[in-house]
């Protein structure tokens, strides 16, 4: 049985990491202060990846890189980057620097050519398709550029074009995002339309009771991504680990 699994997302904006609510966004520190006030080497003990997205309105693809390896220094545990990723290059220089997935957004729904190379050189597995969505009339309404464009064709449609250049896809509920209020089940309805695929689910995580709760739904959940600084603070993610353990999840021990 595959295992669930414990994600810490962290969004970068022009140099500094941010929290963000409703994808409104509020900074927090740069590198340095979230390895040393964050403690981010034993943080990392309790999580199974990371994610580091790139928000920025005017990326600096260098300044990003130089950045999150400082982080890969104190951290041992897979890592997913992302953040305009729109050709085979800018993917290329991510993996030759420590990336092990990246996450593609907006070039999903503009143009797919260049994701089937990544897929067919690195293996789709290494491909994260990222979507950010509300539920609009029990619907799913998916959102390019950072929740900015209302993308309106058919998510349905992109999905299955694109089946076989990705691994996993990551789910973004932008109505939840930062309130901490746990995660709104219509989605798992939703997504038993699309072909199954495993399920990175954030936005709302606010405790470890929505983790819980996440893997005991039926709607194909394979992992749970927070970006929540302030809520897992401390030793939030080692209680919230053993609090999954002592619930029967099945995840890494």
């Amino acid at each position: 049985m595959i295992k669930k699994r414990l994600i810490f997302k962290l969004l970068y904006k022009n140099g500094k990491f941010i929290l963000s609510r409703n994808f409104n966004h509020q900074l927090i520190g740069d590198v340095n202060w979230l390895i040393n006030n964050y403690k981010f080497n034993k943080v990392s003990k309790y999580i199974d990846e990371l994610i580091i997205l790139d928000v920025s309105s005017n990326r600096n693809q260098k300044k990003f890189i130089d950045d999150y390896l400082k982080l890969y220094k104190v951290i041992f545990i897979p890592v997913t980057i992302g953040g305009g990723i729109d050709n085979y290059e800018k993917a290329k220089i991510f993996f030759e620097n420590g990336a092990d997935k990246i996450s593609i957004n907006s070039a999903f729904y503009q143009n797919s050519d260049f994701i089937n190379d990544i897929a067919k050189t690195y293996g789709k597995q290494s491909v994260v398709f990222s979507m950010d969505y509300q539920i609009e009339n029990s619907k799913i309404v998916s959102y390019l550029s950072n929740g900015k464009q209302k993308f309106q064709g058919s998510i349905y449609e992109i999905f299955n074009k694109n089946i076989n250049n990705f691994g996993e896809i990551l789910i973004t509920d932008i109505s939840r995002d930062g309130t901490g209020k746990g995660i709104n089940f219509k989605i798992a309805e939703n997504m038993k339309k699309f072909p199954k695929k495993p399920i990175v689910v954030s936005g709302g995580i606010g405790n470890y009771k929505h983790i819980l709760e996440v893997f005991k739904n039926d709607g194909n959940f394979n992992a749970v991504a927070t970006g929540n600084l302030l809520n897992f603070v401390g030793d939030g993610f080692k209680k919230t680990r053993k609090e999954l353990l002592n619930s029967g999840i099945n995840i890494p021990n």
